[in-house]
């Protein structure tokens, strides 16, 4: 029987990675530049498989917004960061279900955003 990956990441560019390593996350993050701003992290062992995620997005400047979603969409939230090293400890920590990674970054709801 074939086991589903539990993390699948995914860049803009559409290559992407099952069940990567916190190093390999970490990589990804500090990769991302004006060709390829973005990388999805989605998590396959909830109850929907298309609700519970992390994304980054590396801004302009260099910096990045992070946003999770943890179910619905009263379940999705964002927060600035300014470093790739900042990011990157959000979401390895989140891959990892660390407890405490929500208090890492003050998040807003999605739907507050301006």
């Amino acid at each position: 029987m074939m086991r589903l990956p539990t993390l699948r990441a995914t860049e803009a560019s559409g290559d992407s990675w099952d069940d990567p390593e916190p190093d390999k996350l970490a990589s990804l993050v500090r990769d991302l530049d004006e060709a390829n701003r973005f990388l999805i992290l989605e998590r396959h062992d909830g109850p929907s498989l298309w609700q519970f995620y992390m994304q980054i997005y590396r801004n302009d400047d260099g910096s990045y917004a992070v946003e999770y979603r943890a179910g619905g969409p009263d379940s999705h939230f964002r927060a600035g960061v300014p470093t790739a090293e900042r990011a990157a400890q959000v979401l390895t920590a989140w891959a990892a279900d660390e407890p405490g990674w929500r208090d890492l970054l003050p998040w807003q709801a999605w739907a507050d955003q301006p």
